[in-house]
């Protein structure tokens, strides 16, 4: 499988779509950087990159928990 410059462009914006816009720019220029230090680019090298920086960059948001709501801690059952 042969990648285009194109494809691997649409694969690292598509992952940094989901970060903060803040740290968009710098999660695509870690990719970047870790890209071009590989041997040879394959999809296996693309993915992992990408994963790796992006576990770096992701900042997952936290919900507020109401811990007086009525159904708290409660399972769901049918």
């Amino acid at each position: 499988m042969s990648l285009t410059s194109e494809d691997l462009a649409a694969a690292v914006l598509r992952a940094a779509a989901p970060l903060a816009p803040e740290r968009r720019q710098p999660f695509i220029d870690q990719v970047i950087t870790t890209l071009q230090a590989a041997p040879e680019l394959g999809p296996g090298v693309i993915y992992r990159a990408i994963a790796a920086t992006q576990h770096q960059h992701f900042d997952p948001p936290r919900f507020a928990t109401n811990l007086s709501a009525p159904h708290a801690g409660r399972a769901y059952v049918r």
